[in-house]
């Protein structure tokens, strides 16, 4: 297990990410690379920020700390562009009851999220999920 990250740290992954463009080029998504929709939502990666990105997953909202709502958020089985694209969370967020389903969804729809384009320390890292299954 990681140690926790500092909000000095977090600060400064943040800002890392502010300047990315991870983004397939599909039609569909043209104008808006999914780097900058994280940074829309996510922020500055605050407590609460942690908490409704919990609350968006379906998790608990009412975590006490960022270390809480990082311990379960790697719980969460969800296709990261398929969460930043919906509208109404967690209404409309597709939650995969295994790895195997999200990696089969995942293939099916072409739906990758490069995790050697993030950060160490990312909170988005704890959502990524090892493929090779």
């Amino acid at each position: 297990m990681s140690d926790p990250i500092k909000d000095q740290d977090a600060d400064e992954i943040i800002e890392a990410l502010r300047g990315m463009d991870i983004n397939s080029g599909s039609a569909s998504d043209k104008n808006v690379c999914l780097m900058t929709r994280w940074n829309n939502y996510f922020q500055k990666g605050t407590l609460e920020d942690y908490q409704r990105l919990c609350a968006d997953l379906g998790l608990d909202s009412d975590l006490p700390s960022k270390k809480k709502c990082r311990q379960e958020l790697k719980s969460v089985n969800v296709n990261i562009k398929q969460f930043l694209k919906s509208k109404n969370k967690p209404g409309d967020v597709k939650l995969f009851k295994n790895r195997r389903a999200l990696a089969q969804y995942t293939r099916r729809t072409h739906s990758f999220f490069p995790k050697r384009k993030l950060p160490k320390g990312c909170p988005l890292r704890l959502l990524m999920k090892d493929m090779d299954i």
